[in-house]
């Protein structure tokens, strides 16, 4: 009689731990948005999910072993900065990255064009910007300077306006820029409108007018007078024989 020996075999599984690590630097993205590159390896398969609206994963799954992931980022209309974190998924494991997108730079200005009396004065530029930004007065306009202080609490650009004896108005275009963006601000003064008044106490005399030729004829009894004079000029007084 013949014995048959039967023997069994048992294999061993053996068990992988979840792991999920992200192989990619966190990357700044522009303003006008762009499509970043996140590389990724697990030991399991994995999911993908983005916190903010504004970016799209793809794809959003995927089996273990090494992955690359693209992210698209719309983009950034406000006027701050913004990020977004999108969080990968192994088993029990997870993994994170953050996408930080530039704000929209913006410079404006609420008034535009500004109107100085002859006599000069300031004039106050309300700037909202969340850029550094320079103001860029031409070289042949001497007459405006620039006078902002850093004491200032609000973000205003203040101008001096120096008087004028130009008997026609004139204009300066000034740009506040911070080298790329800029705005133009644009200052009319008026022209120099002389007077020259004399006033004379009654029964003094006539005055017949200005200049040569036309004197102030006294009274008879008159020894002494004062006469007033009202005048935007540089003026003297002078007796001829």
């Amino acid at each position: 009689m013949r014995a048959v020996l039967r023997t069994a075999s048992c294999q061993k599984t053996e068990t992988v731990a979840d792991a999920v690590t992200v192989k990619t630097d966190e990357q700044v993205v522009p303003a006008e948005g762009g499509v970043i590159s996140i590389a990724i390896n697990s030991t399991v398969a994995w999911t993908a999910k983005a916190s903010e609206s504004w970016v799209t994963l793809s794809p959003t799954s995927g089996e273990a072993g090494d992955a690359t992931v693209k992210a698209s980022v719309l983009k950034n209309d406000t006027n701050d900065s913004r990020t977004a974190t999108v969080t990968f998924t192994a088993g029990t494991k997870t993994a994170t990255y953050s996408i930080v997108q530039d704000q929209l730079n913006a410079l404006n200005i609420a008034q535009t064009e500004y109107e100085v009396p002859a006599e000069g004065g300031t004039v106050e530029v309300k700037v909202s910007a969340n850029v550094d930004y320079q103001v860029l007065i031409p070289e042949a306009v001497d007459w405006v300077q620039n006078a902002t202080t850093r004491g200032l609490t609000e973000s205003t650009v203040v101008l001096k306006v120096a008087p004028t004896l130009d008997v026609e108005a004139r204009t300066a275009n000034i740009t506040i820029s911070d080298g790329t963006l800029s705005s133009t601000v644009k200052i009319t003064q008026a022209a120099f409108a002389p007077y020259y008044d004399l006033l004379l106490p009654e029964g003094v005399g006539q005055f017949s007018g200005f200049g040569d030729g036309n004197p102030l004829v006294l009274g008879a009894d008159v020894t002494s007078f004062t006469v007033e004079v009202s005048t935007n000029l540089e003026h003297h007084c002078y007796f001829a024989p």
